[in-house]
């Protein structure tokens, strides 16, 4: 598939035409496989060394996150972790809206993705704001789906390892809410998210615990 991106020599090569030469594709092209081997080329540059403006970088693999083609988000995700194990960092201000909106989609593989996605940036050291990620964590931790739950776990503790608090108050709304929801499965979760912040020191307000 390689073949269908016309590669301009690499000593003509510059940074920003090559990012856009895999923006314009995997954005406008209505063949899947296009769009899966933009990204495929996309890992081969920056695996090469190449450093690709990190705006246009951006856009390129958290569009590609959420493609309709399942194929062509793995291949979006593969180069997401090799964008990032280059070095090249992300913009938060693009990514957190991105991932926020991802956490609505119908789809559980696609809210995981989100939530790893926040994980793994978090850990290269991009800096959100401490409320959005509450948000992102307490959807995950409350999320019907027990693999987007288990993603949620597992980002609360790389988001405390990395400093970032929860709010007392944000968490207890979160229980609050879930524990009133209609699908047993969350009001499992949000009992168990009360039962482990309590085990690492959230001081939840007394009145609520009782209520849940």
């Amino acid at each position: 598939f390689f073949l269908m991106i016309r590669r301009p020599p690499r000593s003509a090569q510059s940074r920003s035409s090559a990012a856009s030469d895999v923006y314009k594709r995997q954005s406008s092209d209505g063949d899947w496989n296009i769009r899966r081997a933009a990204f495929w080329f996309l890992s081969e540059i920056v695996k090469e060394g190449m450093k690709l403006p990190s705006s246009q970088v951006t856009s390129i693999v958290l569009k590609g996150t959420m493609d309709g083609d399942n194929d062509v988000k793995n291949a979006a995700n593969t180069a997401r972790q090799d964008v990032i194990q280059s070095g090249i960092t992300f913009s938060n201000t693009e990514a957190m809206p991105t991932i926020l909106k991802a956490l609505s989609d119908s789809g559980w593989k696609v809210r995981r993705e989100a939530i790893l996605l926040m994980t793994e940036l978090i850990k290269a050291g991009t800096k959100f704001k401490p409320s959005e990620v509450a948000s992102v964590i307490i959807k995950g931790l409350l999320d019907p789906d027990s693999d987007v739950r288990n993603s949620a776990v597992a980002a609360r503790k790389v988001v405390k390892e990395a400093g970032v608090k929860l709010g007392n108050l944000q968490v207890a709304a979160a229980i609050m809410r879930g524990v009133s929801d209609g699908q047993a499965s969350t009001r499992k979760a949000a009992i168990n998210l009360m039962v482990e912040e309590s085990k690492t020191g959230t001081q939840l307000p007394y009145t609520d615990v009782i209520n849940a």
